[in-house]
């Protein structure tokens, strides 16, 4: 995948905070000592993470936020189109109460969104792959 443009947009932040819990906390801490995690500080440091990875590999990484700050929709597009990028990540973090497919969807857990018109499947594909290696970093 060498010299790919990658843009990795980072869900939430500033005064949007997203979703929060002390579950995905070490489960051996008892539940009123867990700190509280909150989506927009997380997938803006897995985004970072997966950026410096992805530029180790060869590739060109962008990310929508380096700081807490609100950066709306049409910003994001901007900054997507503006970049001509290859491929485009929307990192989230859901909390609601129940788990869904590996993939994400409306639930609990580490969500990555791909192009479903993507006719080769290697966007739900690489999501995949993504999901996976964060379950096997975070689990």
């Amino acid at each position: 995948m060498a010299g790919r443009a990658w843009w990795i947009d980072q869900g939430h932040g500033g005064s949007d905070q997203g979703a929060s819990t002390r579950k995905w906390w070490r489960a051996w801490l008892p539940f009123p000592r867990r700190p509280k995690i909150i989506e927009k500080d997380f997938v803006r440091g897995v985004g970072g993470k997966l950026a410096d990875r992805i530029t180790g590999d060869g590739d060109n990484a962008y990310v929508t936020r380096y700081f807490d700050e609100s950066v709306s929709l049409a910003e994001r597009v901007r900054q997507f189109n503006l970049r001509r990028s290859d491929v485009v990540l929307s990192l989230h973090a859901n909390a609601s109460g129940s788990w869904t497919t590996p993939i994400g969807g409306l639930g609990q857990g580490f969500e990555v969104w791909y192009d479903g018109l993507d006719e080769t499947g290697e966007s739900q594909r690489l999501a995949e792959f993504i999901v996976r290696e964060f379950h096997e970093d975070f689990a």
